[in-house]
């Protein structure tokens, strides 16, 4: 705003105390609260209104984006990019596929006996975590929360397993 100007009016005893009740639950000043009350009831673009209404429009594309991507291409009835399937024959018939995480129980899991089987082989390496992520990423063994395995995930399996006394 370029200036300030003094506007002055009279309103009923209620609407007077309307607008101190909304004032006080707001936490703004009156002349924060009117002006805001103004600028909205006129339709004057503000900053604010611009940001709101660009926040709306993003939760809606948000919406229509995890819509989209909960239909599958099955239901979708839309065919395969060639691309897409020259790409999935490739790996299928040439690359081991990843196995799914290792599952928290008990029981010592596959990529646990293998930091065991890899510790007493390579004992004394200064690089052994990173052998054995490499390793274990080679076998196509996830970690538990499904992901690749590096030298901190295997340093923190083997802490574990310690505590544990399995290691």
């Amino acid at each position: 705003m370029a200036g300030s100007n003094f506007v002055a009016f009279r309103v009923d005893d209620d609407l007077a105390e309307a607008i101190a009740n909304a004032v006080a639950e707001s936490g703004m000043s009156k002349t924060d609260w009117l002006t805001e009350a103004i600028v909205y009831r006129l339709g004057i673009d503000t900053p604010e209104n611009r940001l709101n209404t660009i926040a709306d429009r993003l939760e809606n594309v948000t919406a229509l984006i995890s819509s989209s991507l909960s239909v599958s291409n099955e239901e979708r009835k839309q065919p395969e990019p060639r691309r897409e399937v020259l790409t999935k024959q490739l790996t299928q018939s040439h690359a081991p596929t990843k196995k799914s995480p290792q599952k928290r129980t008990g029981e010592l899991s596959e990529a646990e006996k293998v930091i065991i089987e890899l510790e007493d082989t390579h004992q004394g390496k200064s690089n052994i975590n990173q052998l054995i992520s490499d390793h274990l990423n080679g076998l196509c063994l996830l970690t538990v929360t499904g992901k690749e395995w590096d030298a901190l995930k295997v340093r923190d399996t083997k802490s574990r397993m310690k505590k544990r006394g399995n290691l």
